[in-house]
Parts: structure tokens; C-alpha cells; sequence
């Protein structure tokens, strides 16, 4: 049994997540890390503003390639 996650799995996730921009989605995807054994040595509160971060570079990124932008676009 392997524990890793495929690359495949990773892309239909961040397609799913890109999709909608949710204040919910940064708080769901923690609680899903801390189900998996992911932990904190800090302020949990500062781990999720971290993912709303992320999640909103990632929407822009996404708007950039639509819009042509091709500067990041996978």
C-alpha cells in the first residue's frame, strides 16, 4: 500500500479547487491535513490565511492563462 498521492490526483484537485474561489475551501483543505497526520507548531488560524493565499494566486493564475497570459500556465 503506498501513502503517496499521484500526480494525476494532485491536478484534478487543484482543477476542482480553481474552479470556485471559497472562503470554506482553505478551512475544508486543513481539516482534510490534519485527518491525514499533518500538524501544526503554530497558530492554525495563520495555516489557513496561508491557503486562502495560495488559493487566491492560484485564481489569478488561472485568469491570467484564460485572459492568454501564458507566463505560468502549465
Amino acid at each position: 500500500m503506498s501513502n503517496s498521492i499521484s500526480n494525476g490526483s494532485i491536478v484534478n484537485c487543484n482543477i476542482r479547487l480553481w474552479n470556485s474561489v471559497d472562503i470554506i475551501e482553505p478551512i475544508k483543505l486543513w481539516e482534510i491535513g490534519k485527518q491525514i497526520g499533518i500538524t501544526c507548531g503554530g497558530d492554525e488560524e495563520k495555516v489557513i490565511r496561508e491557503l486562502e493565499n495560495m488559493e487566491e494566486r492560484d485564481y489569478e493564475g488561472k485568469k491570467k492563462c484564460e485572459e492568454g497570459n501564458k507566463t505560468g500556465c502549465l
